[in-house]
């Protein structure tokens, strides 16, 4: 079996078996193992866009993957985590490092889309961003946009300065002001 269709949610692809098991230890059971796949020659992959899957594949391959927000580069990492791609992984996260080093605001996408992810180490540089960056993002409009549990997490911070204490009750009913939770 030379040719295998993957079919994802919106779309097919065509791929090699042997690629795909060569690229991750979850394709290689789930094409070459006792799964009704391995004989219909097309696996249907829900819940992952077509674009993240082939992001993850081509990194996976060496290729550049064009990417335009930390949103599709998270999706890229988290069906390279489904499929046990973890080189890929790794690459996503340094990625998304990087951009959060070039501008702080990312922070709050980063943090609200890794959630629950096993881009960790993404998620921890983005906190460490957030509480170096605090004051910042205390003034601007993307303190709003964080997660009710990222918000948490941030103010429970050993390494979060601020002056008074009042700030920070200021900063929380503004944030559920905004979010209508307040």
């Amino acid at each position: 079996m030379i040719d295998h269709y993957r079919r994802v949610n919106d779309g097919k692809l065509r791929s090699s078996v042997f690629l795909l098991s060569l690229c991750s230890p979850v394709l290689y059971k789930l094409l070459c193992g006792q799964f009704k796949e391995t004989e219909s020659r097309e696996a249907c992959i829900e819940e992952m866009s077509r674009e993240a899957f082939e992001g993850a594949l081509r990194l996976w391959l060496g290729e550049a993957v064009s990417v335009s927000s930390v949103d599709e580069l998270v999706e890229i990492g988290r069906a390279a985590d489904r499929f046990g791609m973890l080189r890929v992984c790794e690459a996503v996260q340094d990625a998304i490092c990087a951009q959060l080093n070039k501008d702080w605001r990312v922070c709050v996408d980063t943090l609200n889309c890794c959630d629950g992810s096993a881009l960790e180490k993404a998620a921890a540089h983005a906190r460490k961003i957030a509480v170096d960056c605090f004051d910042a993002l205390c003034a601007s409009e993307r303190l709003c946009e964080l997660s009710a549990k990222e918000l948490c997490a941030l103010l429970d911070n050993d390494e979060l300065c601020v002056d008074k204490e009042e700030e920070v009750l200021e900063l929380v009913a503004r944030w559920c002001n905004v979010r209508g939770d307040g």
